[in-house]
Formats: structure tokens, sequence, C-alpha cells
């Protein structure tokens, strides 16, 4: 949407920018096509032409994007008029001093992918000023630096002429407190403050992150802030930091609310992780971790994995650190979503004891409680399933004794496998015979 000064209206945009992860063409397209309207509508405004057909003179709007000065690509707002231009396909009344303008249809739109074209070849300037009476700033930056609400404030004077990127693909400028980076593919963004310096930490342009998508964004919490790249996303939030997230992860966070779910911010990046996926030590993965102790994992597929985990699978988990638990954690097979299994990392007053009865096995469902305390039921959980992996748990509880060799029969965790039949009515027996251990 734009103002009555032909320029993107904050909000709006925001509103209409506000996507996620894999939504980026529709986070580029809304400013630079809203900002390309009002370039040819101010055009035709000064130039007495009808918009409606003055896409017919392309080259004379081209050349007037190339050598006008600012002051003739501006507008004047009448006094005392306040107008918000509403979409495509909708009739307003426009100053009365500039007559009707009338629907903004398809006409400009058209005209202005052609537009695009000519003036992005080689970033040829749209536009061209001095600021600070130092460095000029050109073209798609100048836009970036001018017309996006806050970017001048934030980013101060330019330090440095426009330069190419070292991957020879882009162009950028740096300014006192920032930069803006520019590409053919995605357009010009300034990039600023922790968000930059973690950007920076990861590689620029060249790093995973590739090139910025969109400017820095206000999150829907009203506490953080966010910036889409070409390879994730980077969060900030005060108590936080800045952290990327993208892939898997990023996908399993987004499926539980972002930022306002259960997980919260990041609170670091993906670091690889030992101990992903299985209790061996070659089983190794990826990690994440999140607010309030809670993580998301990745295990790319070990043959002596958890069964669950036998090919690539996602996890996640939680600190407990209650009296019987330490830690739950859940994978789910990305092959056979119903290979989904809990693995929990009892305390040492969780295990049977013969010298004391005050054990896990003597409070199940306070054990139970426990488990899912800090960590996400399983997903997709059936009644048949949650109360077999009940009954899986107070069997690992009930037989964990010590097994004489420092360690306690069973393992280190008990793991409770969603795809074990609901044992009704349960048979201790069997229990013992199988290891807790009783098949689908």
């Amino acid at each position: 949407m734009l103002d009555d000064d032909l320029v993107v209206v904050p909000a709006a945009d925001t509103f209409l920018r506000h996507v996620r992860f894999g939504k980026d063409q529709a986070e580029l397209t809304t400013r630079t096509y809203a900002g390309h309207v009002a370039l040819y509508l101010r055009w035709c405004i000064r130039t007495g032409r009808d918009w409606r057909v003055a896409a017919e003179e392309l080259g004379l709007f081209v050349d007037w994007l190339k050598f006008g000065s600012k002051a003739v690509t501006s507008i004047d707002r009448p006094a005392g008029s306040r107008f918000v231009y509403p979409g495509l396909g909708q009739e307003v009344d426009m100053y009365p001093s500039l007559g009707r303008i009338g629907t903004l249809r398809a006409a400009p739109v058209v005209a202005l992918a052609l537009v695009t074209a000519s003036f992005t070849i080689g970033a040829t300037p749209a536009s061209a000023e001095v600021f600070c009476g130092s460095h000029s700033v050109d073209g798609a930056i100048w836009t970036e630096y001018t017309q996006t609400p806050g970017v001048q404030r934030s980013l101060g004077c330019p330090t440095t002429d426009e330069l190419g990127t070292p991957d020879g693909i882009g162009r950028f400028q740096a300014f006192d407190n920032g930069s803006i980076y520019w590409t053919p593919d995605t357009g010009a963004h300034a990039v600023w403050g922790a968000i930059r310096q973690h950007w920076a930490d990861l590689g620029w342009e060249r790093g995973y992150l590739g090139y910025p998508l969109s400017d820095e964004l206000t999150n829907p919490d009203g506490y953080g802030v966010r910036q889409q790249f070409q390879g994730g996303t980077v969060y900030w939030s005060q108590y936080s930091g800045a952290h990327a997230v993208h892939g898997l992860t990023g996908w399993w966070w987004g499926q539980n609310g972002y930022e306002s779910g259960f997980y919260g911010y990041p609170t670091s990046d993906e670091y690889k992780e030992d101990y992903v996926g299985g209790i061996e030590d070659n089983n190794t993965g990826v990690r994440q971790n999140f607010q309030s102790g809670r993580y998301i994992l990745y295990n790319g597929g070990q043959s002596n994995a958890f069964e669950s985990c036998h090919t690539a699978c996602i996890g996640y988990g939680g600190i407990t650190n209650t009296k019987w638990v330490k830690k739950t954690e859940v994978y789910m097979n990305l092959a056979d979503q119903n290979k989904r299994s809990t693995h929990v990392t009892p305390t040492d007053a969780a295990f049977a004891s013969t010298s004391h009865s005050d054990t896990a096995s003597s409070d199940s469902a306070d054990n139970w409680k426990q488990v899912w305390s800090n960590t996400l039921m399983f997903p997709h959980a059936t009644q048949g399933e949650m109360h077999s992996t009940y009954e899986q748990l107070y069997c690992h509880a009930s037989y964990s004794y010590s097994n004489g060799n420092g360690g306690h029969w069973g393992g280190p965790t008990w793991d409770l496998e969603a795809w074990h039949y609901d044992m009704v009515p349960y048979d201790a027996g069997k229990a013992l015979q199988t290891k807790c251990n009783w098949g689908e």
C-alpha cells in the first residue's frame, strides 16, 4: 500500500510481508512492486500522463528514472491531505488538485515488470544522492536507504561508495551502523546490529545463510526481531541474543509456534552433538538449544541408534532435573512417522533399589508427570500408545536394579517405544521376560 506521498506504508508493508520459511518470494515482491508503482505514478503525475496508457512510453519513463534528480522524481503532498492507496483493482478518489488517477489495475504491473528488468541489470541507478558530504548512494541501495522507514536513521551516514561483494554476485555499501546488500535475485536490504554481527560471524553472504531476503522485522510477540536470509532466518531478543534457525530444526520449531510457541527463542545455533538418536559413542547429530532448557535434535540415521533413528530422524527434548527425571528426549523417524520413541534419563534416585523403597516405581503417576514436565508428548499420540508408554516406564522403573558393573539393568536410559501394544492387563512376568520390550 502507498500513502499520499506515494511511499510504502510501513504497517501495511509489514503485514503483507509477514511470512516465514519457504515464503520468501511473497516477502520480496511486496515492497519492491509497491515502490515501482509509486515511481510510475509519480512520473505520470509530473508529466501529465494518463497512467492507463502511459506504459506505452516506457522508454521515456526509464530516462526519467535514470537522469531525473530526487526533486523531480518525488512528489509534493497537498496541504492537509492524507490518503492510503488500496491494492490493485480498487477505485479510490485521489487528490482533488491532481484529478482522478483512477482504478489501479494490471497496466502498471505489466509496465513495472518491464521497468524492473530495465533498471536492475547491472544495478543501473534509479536515483543518486550524496549524503553527509562524502559518499553517493545510488540505485536500488538508494531506494532502500531513503524509502524504507527507519533505515536511514538506523544506518547513519555512508562510509564507502557502492562496492562489489567478494563472491562477484552482489553489491553492498557500508554505513556508520550497518550495510545494505543487493543482488538481482534478492533486491536491496539493510543489515545492522546484532543480526548483522551474527551474519558476519557465519561468513557474510558466502556463509550458508547467503544474502538477506528481507529487512529486519519485528516479531509478533513484540519482544524480538528477525531477518530472513536465503539459507535461514536470524532471530534476536534481548534475553537470547541473535541465532540462526534453518532446515528441519526450523521446520519443527515453526510447527510448534516459532518464538511464541513451546520452545521460545533460540539460545544457540545448530551445533554437532554426541549421543543424538542413541547411546553409543558414535551416535552423533546436530542440536539447537532454545529457552527453558528445551532443544531440537537431528540424526541422519545409524544402524546402532535407537530404532526410531535407524534412518533419518528428528528429535526434541527438555532438561527436567526433577526428583526422578534428568531429561526426556523424543524421536520420530522421518520416513515412518509411526516409529516414535521416548527416552528418559533417570536420576540416581529413580533407579530401583533393594536398600530403600522410595524410587520412581513407588510413585509411577508422579514419575510420568515428571517425564513430560518440560517436553512435548510424542506427536499424534493415541490413548493406547500413551498407556503402553506408561506401562513401559513403570516396567523400567521397577526392574532397573544395579547390574554390579557400575550401571543398571536396562541401561542408562529408559526407552519407551510407541509401537509396543497396550498390555491390558499388565503382565509383570512377561514385562520382565521381554525386558520391557514386549513387541507390537
